[in-house]
C-alpha cells in the first residue's frame, strides 16, 4: 500500500490555506480499516482519481463542502510547482491533524 505525504497550499478560488496532506489508495485503506470519521459526504473510493476528503477545519476556513472544487499547489520532488484540482467528496471530524489536513485519492 502506498501513501504519499505532502504539504502545500489549498485554494478555493478566493483564498489560500497551508495544508498537510496524504495521498492514499482508497480501496486498500478501506480494507485496512484506517478510514476517518466523516461529518459530511463520503469516504474516498478507488474511482475518485481526483477526489479529496478534507478536515472539517479546512472545509470551514475555505468554505468548502462535498462537491466543491479544491485546488492544491504542491512542490514536486524536483522542486517544481504543480497545481491539481480535486473535488471534495467528504469532510472528516476533528482530530489532532484535521485542521490542516487533506486526504486525496
Amino acid at each position: 500500500m502506498t501513501r504519499v505525504n505532502f504539504s502545500g497550499l489549498a485554494n478555493n478560488g478566493r483564498a489560500d490555506l497551508p495544508i498537510i496532506g496524504e495521498g492514499v489508495e482508497p480501496g486498500k485503506e478501506a480494507r485496512l480499516g484506517t478510514a476517518t470519521t466523516l461529518v459530511a459526504g463520503r469516504q474516498l473510493q478507488d474511482a475518485d482519481t481526483f477526489g479529496a476528503v478534507i478536515g472539517e477545519g479546512v472545509a470551514a476556513a475555505l468554505q468548502l463542502q462535498p462537491g466543491s472544487a479544491l485546488n492544491l499547489m504542491v512542490s514536486t520532488p524536483d522542486g517544481a510547482l504543480n497545481t491539481i484540482e480535486f473535488e471534495v467528496v467528504g469532510c472528516s471530524a476533528p482530530s489532532p491533524r484535521s485542521m490542516t489536513t487533506a486526504q486525496c485519492g
